[in-house]
């Protein structure tokens, strides 16, 4: 295919480009192998997506080549584009499909810069057009982490979502919903705006695990700090309850336990038959 010059006022050099410039380019994104055309001149991508079985709450999706970003940033190479476009095309087929996608390691990664490349990608999925609903793009890391943004602490994996398989009746499900540990809810400080990796451990954990068990009932609860006047705490608590309830829209269908005029809400849980 014919290669075309980047224009000089994008962040082209050595083949990246930022997740929201030139969404369609008729660009050669991978110059020096042979690829076809309909991949913008990279190879093609392969998306392999494994069967539900047993018990199992995930399986494996296989996506190639990895997703790469210029180094200590959150921008996507070029070439990275093309496996992701792939994966949109494969969700757009199949508008079942949940995938979680996971970048980066809890220990050596920096937890700030792993959820901004989860975003990154999360973005590149929402502009091709696909259900946000069935994505979920989660950052870990360690926070202010020193180890350096080596590509080895920040790899970008995907899971299938089989809440499906876990049997309604179960401690698995209980335990799930009721977060804790690694995956408490976290907001803004004195703020109902949910940290983005909570949004997305709302998601997958919680939203869909009640959209594959609608009889589920969950009471969801709200905590503050012990700083402050506890008049503004409890109003504070109250808020997040309303606005946490608002993000997981299935749990009212599911019949979420109120207290007051919205769900009690927080980090915790509990599944009710």
């Amino acid at each position: 295919m014919t290669t075309r010059r980047l224009p000089s006022s994008s962040a082209c050099c050595g083949g990246f480009v930022a997740a929201s410039e030139w969404p369609w380019l008729p660009y050669d994104y991978c110059p020096t192998v042979p690829g076809k055309p309909e991949y913008h001149g990279c190879p093609e991508p392969t998306v392999v997506v494994d069967e539900c079985t047993g018990a199992d709450e995930r399986a494996t999706i296989s996506v190639g080549p990895h997703i790469a970003f210029l180094p200590n940033t959150d921008v996507l190479t070029l070439p990275s584009r093309v496996p992701l476009q792939q994966l949109a095309r494969t969700v757009a087929e199949n508008r079942a499909l949940l995938v979680a996608i996971n970048v980066g390691d809890a220990t050596n990664a920096d937890r700030e810069l792993a959820q901004r490349r989860a975003d990154a990608i999360a973005r590149l999925l929402h502009n091709s057009g696909i259900n946000v609903d069935n994505i979920s793009v989660l950052g870990f890391g360690a926070p202010a982490s020193t180890a350096g943004d080596d590509p080895a602490h920040y790899p970008v994996t995907f899971e299938r979502g089989c809440p499906e398989n876990i049997p309604s009746v179960s401690d698995q499900l209980c335990k799930k919903l009721k977060l804790g540990g690694n995956h408490k809810i976290q907001y803004k400080v004195n703020s109902t705006v949910l940290q983005p990796a909570s949004k997305e451990i709302l998601k997958r954990d919680v939203a869909w695990s009640l959209k594959a068990h609608p009889q589920v009932r969950v009471q969801v609860q709200g905590h503050t700090s012990s700083e402050g006047k506890l008049e503004y705490n409890m109003k504070l608590s109250r808020r997040r309850q309303c606005h946490q309830a608002g993000v997981v829209p299935t749990a009212r269908r599911s019949g979420t336990q109120a207290a007051g005029q919205c769900p009690d809400t927080s980090a915790h849980r509990r599944a009710h038959q």
